[in-house]
């Protein structure tokens, strides 16, 4: 048997058998692989082109289906990449059911190192259920207020006026204050140096309030209004200025309104100081 053996080894047409299966092998596996790889670019790419295409005209009417449907794009994702990883497996020959039984077996060691990963994804999950936040919210969380541009799985994506991108985890979101759920209510300091015309200046916001007001509906959630004065010298008088509207909106109208205040006072002989 070993003179067998010994023999069938040192046989040029034993290796060039061998060799030719080996290759036939590899091709096969290649090819299968290659296969799995387009299926998966192809069915991801059209899965999440359909998902979008249904959620895309019910979002454009609810900022809820609009969070939802980030949700779900990603989830789709991890599940895909997920069948892919096993998919790819098999076409290369591997076994999937040692891997299935080690990941059994390690899980619960990783399990210990992906707790902020396993609190990021319910913590989300539960954000989204409970409505605490919704694409298109201004919000502030921690030191960082922005609108809420993107809510996935893992993390939630906040954008500031100045246009930074913050990526929080969802896991870390603890007190969130939502500023889009009701009216932001404001105020507006301008300074008059005609001290002797406070009143006078009083009625013209007043008029000019309820002038914008009526207007532009829903620009205002109601008519700017004088609250009284909260700085009064020899040169000049400060006058405060209710205004509410919306988060958005805000920045917005206090220029609309600083602006129609400064042509309606020079209009009635009172400059500003």
């Amino acid at each position: 048997m070993g003179r067998y053996t010994h023999r069938l080894l040192t046989s040029t047409a034993y290796w060039q058998q061998f060799g030719a299966r080996e290759v036939d092998s590899a091709v096969h596996g290649i090819v299968r692989l290659l296969g799995v790889v387009i299926v998966y670019a192809l069915l991801r790419y059209l899965l999440i082109r359909l998902l979008e295409s249904l959620l895309g005209k019910v979002a454009t009417r609810s900022t809820r289906f609009q969070t939802l449907r980030g949700l779900l794009v990603s989830t789709l994702s991890y599940l895909l990449f997920f069948v892919f990883a096993v998919q790819a497996l098999a076409a290369v020959g591997l076994q999937i059911m040692p891997f299935v039984e080690a990941a059994g077996i390690a899980g619960l060691a990783i399990g210990f190192g992906a707790q902020k990963l396993v609190k990021d994804v319910i913590s989300g999950f539960f954000l989204i259920i409970d409505a605490v936040l919704e694409v298109g919210d201004v919000v502030t969380i921690g030191a960082i207020t922005g609108v809420v541009t993107e809510m996935g799985m893992r993390v939630t994506q906040l954008r500031d006026s100045s246009g930074r991108v913050y990526l929080i985890p969802n896991g870390d979101i603890g007190t969130v204050t939502n500023l889009s759920r009701n009216s932001i209510i404001d105020s507006l300091d301008i300074s008059i140096t005609a001290i002797d015309k406070v009143e006078s200046a009083a009625n013209i916001i007043n008029t000019t309030g309820q002038e914008l007001f009526q207007s532009d509906p829903g620009s205002f959630a109601q008519a700017p209004a004088f609250i009284g004065v909260t700085a009064l010298s020899a040169a000049s008088a400060t006058l405060r200025i209710s205004i509410s509207a919306r988060p958005n909106d805000l920045p917005v109208r206090t220029m609309q309104l600083r602006l129609a205040l400064a042509s309606a006072l020079k209009q009635q002989g009172i400059d500003l100081a």
